[in-house]
């Protein structure tokens, strides 16, 4: 099972899910927020690991994009040395790692799940984001063009 949620970070630290958030970011250029999520019970990324939000999402949208040419893709966080990674391991499976310094966490999943999931939630991030920062509409939607590609 896949759970991904996506979090925008408000002014007083505390974190609310994108979709229930009516408020645009304080700063349409840096978007503090962070992505969850849980693979086959792994906690992967939490709000530990926040983040400039919209940009992540549009590595990961690369990542996605990539995949499946090189069978790999992976990610540094914009703005901090932590790795996101995918890496099929077999036919159907996908090896999801996340290396914060020596800690790495990580679960292997069933690939068009995983796929599934993160498509959807980038799909609904995107959206509300565009929604939200309306002057950044044109980038969010070349990202969210990636996760369909």
């Amino acid at each position: 099972m896949i759970e991904v949620q996506t979090l925008l970070r408000l002014p007083d630290g505390a974190f609310m899910q994108v979709d229930a958030c009516g408020e645009r970011p304080r700063d349409a250029q840096y978007v503090e927020g962070a992505i969850e999520l849980i693979a086959d019970g792994v906690q992967i990324l939490s709000v530990a690991e926040w983040d400039y939000i919209d940009q992540l999402w549009s590595y990961v949208a690369d990542m996605i994009r990539e995949l499946p040419k090189q069978g790999e893709a992976s990610t540094y966080f914009p703005d901090q040395p932590i790795m996101l990674k995918f890496l099929r391991s077999s036919s159907g499976r996908l090896l999801v790692s996340c290396r914060v310094g020596d800690n790495v966490r990580q679960a292997n999943v069933n690939e068009s799940e995983f796929l599934a999931a993160i498509r959807s939630a980038g799909q609904v991030f995107f959206e509300k984001m565009s929604r939200l920062l309306p002057e950044n509409s044109q980038g969010y939607d070349i990202a969210r063009h990636s996760l369909t590609a």
